[in-house]
């Protein structure tokens, strides 16, 4: 059981490197950026007026993307580290070593 308290507070030393190395607030700026973009009249709709505005329909595409990546690395983010706090809580219970062993193994798949 130590052994997987071990590898968990290693994944969590591991997931506060990455998260030093990602600002969540700047993420979540440049999400609202993005969104703010896509949400503007005719960026959609109107062809004619996007790419004169520089935003063919690729520009609007490019766009898209980057929202759905910003917003997929927030989400997993958030995700990982709840998933490794309810990890720490419950590895003091032996009942719960093999759950906590796939878990390990799956939060290091993810990080």
């Amino acid at each position: 059981m130590e052994e997987i308290q071990d590898k968990l507070k290693e994944l969590k030393d591991r997931f506060e490197k990455i998260l030093a190395s990602l600002d969540r607030d700047k993420l979540r700026t440049e999400i609202r950026e993005l969104e703010a973009q896509t949400m503007k009249e005719g960026f959609w709709n109107n062809p004619k007026e996007s790419s004169s505005q520089g935003r063919g329909s690729l520009q609007a595409a490019v766009i898209s993307r980057k929202l759905s990546d910003k917003q997929k690395t927030l989400n997993t983010l958030n995700e990982l580290e709840t998933r490794i706090q309810n990890a720490l809580e419950i590895s003091e219970e032996p009942t719960m070593q093999e759950d906590l062993q796939k878990e390990t193994t799956e939060i290091t798949k993810e990080l």
